[in-house]
């Protein structure tokens, strides 16, 4: 097994190309500035000569690289004083966000995992710095080998991941606004082997019943399959998907990224198929781990940095300016506390107790909330994707992480086991 770097080059170069652009046009108006804009915009806008496209890292105009600090090779990253650095051209250093020391311990734990593909993304909820950017190709596995994976974009940043139940905390959120109480327990024809019919839609025969905690508790599609259908249109729904960062260019500064998609329908059953996840969207770690921190922040869409400040030998400095929020995004305060609830009782998933219940006692002040999900494929190959998307800690969230990994039949690990290796051996080493 051969695991990736931890960090794309690709990636490192379009932030760096990012803080460059800043500095040399700070006296333009426009997405650098603070003012909150409707629509996000490309951060690298107005000049088209820096503009990244997903997955594309563009050589920069020459006009604005004269002494300036060009691109992050890999080859030239060191350690300094606990700090991942970068040697830049002209005498210029870049600070990342990242922590070695969770580097470190992901990577680890992802080599022991035995899996095809494995990525985790942790960033802060305050301020949205990534402080961990992790992936893990096995280039020997059958699976990785059978989807040719490409080396432009770093694994965490790219919409590979069938968003799954990652997809049903978007619903939910819809749900709630369009006037649902999660605490109530409605009933529902219950849905076998996510084969959505007619009968499920129109709830023919109601069965059990269930609040929303408890039917992520239980992955019980019925709930969410009678509950989209009676009160999500494609447009709502759409309009969810848009403002938790689906189909629009998230508001990344200058990183090199793909687009999440989510496709819904108009015809019933399609429709709720995409609200369950089962069809029509995917999505990165990275936004992934965006949604968990704008739940944990009480709704406000929460922005990734992965590039604290660049400097020069001469002593100049440039720090990543603050883009603040946008408008139009994320979610309404008691869409957030609820599902920041729903998170915390997700943990009682009987395969996510069963792991979780060897936590530490001395972590107890940082205990986790998340929601595991899977989504297999049978054709033309067998693939599972597990995902698990939390917080931490549960109660006052400080951390925000999603953790993808990818299988065939036979495995070892899944999202929420790496996702528990990887946060308790962390935490270790931040608790008193």
């Amino acid at each position: 097994m051969r695991p990736k770097p931890l960090i794309s080059p690709s990636f490192l170069i379009a932030q760096v190309f990012a803080l460059v652009f800043f500095f040399a046009v700070t006296s333009l108006a426009g997405p650098f500035s603070t003012e909150p804009t409707e629509v996000p915009r490309d951060p690298l806008k107005p000049s088209d000569a820096l503009t990244p496209r997903p997955g594309v890292v563009v050589e920069p105009d020459a006009t604005l690289t004269e002494r300036r600090p060009g691109p992050l090779s890999h080859k030239r990253l060191f350690e300094k004083d606990g700090k991942m650095w970068g040697h830049l051209d002209n005498q210029w250093v870049a600070s990342l966000s990242l922590d070695l020391r969770l580097q470190e311990i992901t990577d680890r734990h992802f080599k022991r995992s035995h899996a095809a593909l494995g990525a985790l993304v942790m960033m802060e909820v305050e301020t949205g710095r990534v402080i961990g950017l992790s992936e893990y190709i096995n280039a020997d596995h059958p699976v990785t080998r059978r989807l040719e994976i490409k080396e432009d974009v770093h694994l965490g940043l790219r919409a590979l991941a069938p968003s799954a139940g990652v997809f049903r905390l978007v619903t939910s959120a819809a749900l709630i606004e369009a006037g649902v109480n999660p605490r109530e327990r409605p009933c529902y024809t219950k849905v076998h082997s996510s084969e959505i019919t007619a009968h499920h839609i129109e709830n023919r025969n109601p069965g059990p019943c269930a609040s929303m905690s408890e039917a992520f508790i239980e992955t019980d599609l019925g709930y969410f399959t009678f509950l989209s259908h009676k009160h999500l249109k494609s447009e709502r729904l759409k309009r969810a998907a848009l403002r938790l960062g689906f189909d629009r260019h998230l508001p990344y500064f200058g990183m090199p990224y793909e687009l999440s998609k989510a496709h819904i329908p108009s015809p019933d059953i399609s429709r709720a198929r995409a609200a369950l996840g089962l069809q029509g969207s995917r999505l990165s770690a990275l936004h992934a781990a965006m949604i968990a921190a704008t739940i944990a922040k009480g709704g406000a869409l929460v922005r990734p940095q992965v590039v604290d400040f660049i400097e020069s030998e001469r002593g100049e400095r440039r720090d990543t300016p603050d883009l603040g929020h946008l408008k139009n995004s994320g979610l309404r305060d008691d869409a957030a506390r609820h599902l920041r609830q729903v998170l915390r009782d997700a943990m009682q998933d009987a395969e996510v107790s069963k792991v979780f219940q060897s936590w530490p006692a001395a972590l107890s002040g940082y205990k986790v909330a998340g929601s595991a999900s899977v989504r297999t494929y049978q054709k033309p190959n067998f693939m599972r994707y597990t995902w698990f998307v939390g917080m931490a800690p549960a109660d006052r969230p400080r951390w925000a992480f999603a953790v993808m990994v990818l299988n065939n039949e036979q495995w070892y690990v899944r999202a929420f086991d790496v996702a528990h290796r990887v946060l308790r051996d962390y935490f270790s080493l931040l608790a008193p």
